[in-house]
């Protein structure tokens, strides 16, 4: 389980738990050869990028101030509600899913 420890300005600092068990050597599952360790830490490492995605996105939110592109004027009226059920790629967090 990855999380978020400390915001610091444009600093953050994530954390990672990762249960070693499993095999190292390759063996045959679903089909194909892999290693379970292996995939396990290949997980949480994803976890770890998923979220700080997250929070790099959530830095692109607006002030609800309108966006200008030349005489276009571009609103919102309230924030876009994120469909919970959406995954991107191995990521389980709203803010990965805003361009969705």
């Amino acid at each position: 389980m990855a999380e978020v420890i400390t915001r610091k300005g444009s600093e953050l600092t994530l954390q990672v738990t990762i249960k070693l068990t499993g095999s190292i050597m390759w063996k045959w599952k679903n089909g194909k050869m892999e290693m379970e360790m292996e995939n396990t830490i290949l997980d949480g490492c994803n976890e770890l990028g998923c979220l700080a995605t997250a929070e790099a996105l959530q830095k692109f939110d607006t002030d609800g101030s309108p966006i200008k592109l030349g005489d276009t004027k571009m609103t919102a009226r309230v924030k876009a509600k994120v469909d919970s059920t959406l995954k991107c790629n191995s990521c389980n967090h709203a803010a990965s899913r805003l361009f969705l």
